[in-house]
């Protein structure tokens, strides 16, 4: 006779593409990870919807850093990109002040140019 896993809720994912994809990542990890109920969402205790992923009592703790050092990741990738864009951003803003015509005719000596 097989002994029933006691199967607890790791977190829960905000649509069921993003519960399929961090079941597959914690597959990876040998990992035993089950979606809870059907295609439907769950409401959950603040009012958001989420669909459960569903890990064995015993590998709560390997789930829980496998999810971390995901979001840790994503989170580092999101601060790449950003500060990419505000370079960007700094460069535009110098672009667009642009060089100044200056009529040579203008300028007495040298001392215009230091």
């Amino acid at each position: 006779m097989s002994k029933a896993l006691d199967l607890v809720p790791v977190m829960f994912a905000q649509t069921m593409a993003e519960a399929e994809f961090y079941r597959v990542l914690l597959e990876d990890h040998d990992i035993t990870v089950f979606i809870g109920g059907d295609d439907k969402a769950y409401e959950l205790a603040d009012g958001r919807e989420g669909v459960p992923l569903l890990v064995p009592q015993d590998q709560v703790e390997d789930a829980e850093l496998v999810i971390e050092q995901r979001s840790t990741s994503d989170d580092e990738f999101d601060e790449a990109i950003d500060s990419i864009i505000d370079e960007e951003d700094e460069f535009d803003e110098l672009d667009s002040v642009g060089p100044k015509n200056v009529d040579l005719d203008d300028l007495d000596d040298e001392e215009d140019f230091i």
